[in-house]
């Protein structure tokens, strides 16, 4: 088992072939175990010169460590720089696409996922029996979901804030304006069919819609610096702002976020 001096960095792999794979990771260590379990089913070439070879004929090495988990556009571009040196230097890759979630796939890395798509697709075609789907369900029961005990941190959420600015509503919204065809309401009112609310979300759907009620009522005021606009309701707030939806004014009081560039609340509250 590697030492490894400190936990995130660019490593490279390197197969009993000479071919080389170079990946990243926040936790070295972690991934190195993974990698010992054959646990990269979606780095194809990486896993069948494991199968082949077995993972301890394969050598693993850190190419560089940071001092500090860094931010994930410095991990791609470090990883894809030492690609592009392995590559210069007349290395193969087994990497399938370029450096992180972005990245473009290579020719045959588009290959091997169109291969393993339809009808070449194992599961194509098949159900998933009930009892199957028992099981599944049984085994999953009590497990924590991934974001269970995490928490965003406050940079997380700035960067989140400012990314979403604009595009949740009003003309920069990508569905503002839009209707749906009647084909696409037969489709949802098909899908929705036999469907019923289970007693906690029929109880929430309630809350939400008396909460809609009163705000709707309720006098609302849209602040900015110094500046103050009040309005009697939300629908007179809907027509001042020229839009097509009250309720965002509502949600906007609730939760006091940012809209049509006013932080809102309600009057007496």
């Amino acid at each position: 088992m590697i030492r490894f001096k400190k936990p995130s960095g660019i490593y490279r792999i390197k197969s009993p072939s000479g071919y080389i794979y170079v990946g990243q990771s926040k936790n070295l260590k972690q991934r190195y175990g993974q990698y010992s379990r054959g646990s990269c089913e979606f780095q194809t070439r990486l896993l069948r010169s494991i199968e082949k070879h077995g993972w301890d004929k394969h050598h693993f090495e850190v190419c560089q460590y940071f001092d500090e988990v860094p931010e994930q556009s410095i991990l791609d571009s470090r990883e894809q720089y030492y690609m592009d040196r392995y590559r210069e230097v007349g290395f193969e890759l087994m990497n399938l696409k370029e450096a992180g979630k972005g990245g473009k796939f290579y020719p045959e890395g588009i290959k091997q996922r169109k291969d393993r798509s339809g009808p070449n697709n194992h599961m194509y075609g098949k159900a998933v029996s009930e009892e199957t789907k028992r099981k599944l369900s049984e085994s999953l029961k009590g497990r924590p979901g991934y974001w269970t005990g995490k928490h965003l941190s406050e940079e997380t959420k700035l960067k989140l804030s400012i990314s979403r600015k604009g595009k949740c509503c009003g003309p920069d919204h990508h569905a503002y304006g839009k209707k749906k065809t009647p084909e696409q309401l037969a489709k949802m009112s098909l899908l929705l069919k036999g469907k019923k609310l289970t007693g906690d979300q029929l109880e929430k759907a309630r809350k939400n819609i008396a909460v809609i009620h009163v705000g709707n009522a309720w006098p609302i005021v849209a602040f900015r610096g110094e500046e103050i606009i009040e309005f009697a309701c939300a629908p007179r707030a809907q027509e001042y702002f020229n839009t097509n939806n009250y309720t965002k004014f509502h949600f906007a009081c609730k939760k006091g976020t940012e809209l049509f560039g006013y932080h809102w609340k309600y009057k007496d509250k």
